[in-house]
């Protein structure tokens, strides 16, 4: 984070000469055993992970009506039709939604 920080600081030094930036950033590192709204959205992005990673639903079908839209912005070759968008009606997000392995 640090670094990113760094290279943000340089960017705007490089766009903006010498006019001082007035933003002030504040990092809070937070431990989900003391913020439990940490625990809901962990567990909303693994349960999505999970479908893609592994074809496993189980865990998403606990929350899918929570879930308004997911939208896959690796899958090019569904870009047309927006066929990349999974919602619970039209395209619900299914097994059938799992990558293949990265070949190397």
């Amino acid at each position: 984070m640090e670094l990113a920080f760094l290279k943000a600081k340089q960017r705007f030094s490089k766009i903006n000469g010498d006019k001082e930036s007035k933003t002030k950033v504040v990092l809070n590192v937070n431990y989900p055993t003391k913020d439990p709204l940490l625990n809901l959205a962990d567990y909303f992005c693994w349960s999505v992970q999970r479908i893609f990673e592994r074809g496993e639903v189980r865990y998403y079908n606990y929350i899918k009506d929570q879930v308004k839209l997911v939208i896959d912005l690796y899958d090019k070759s569904k870009y047309e039709g927006w066929k990349n968008y999974y919602d619970n009606r039209k395209n619900p997000l299914r097994a059938e939604n799992k990558i293949s392995p990265l070949k190397h």
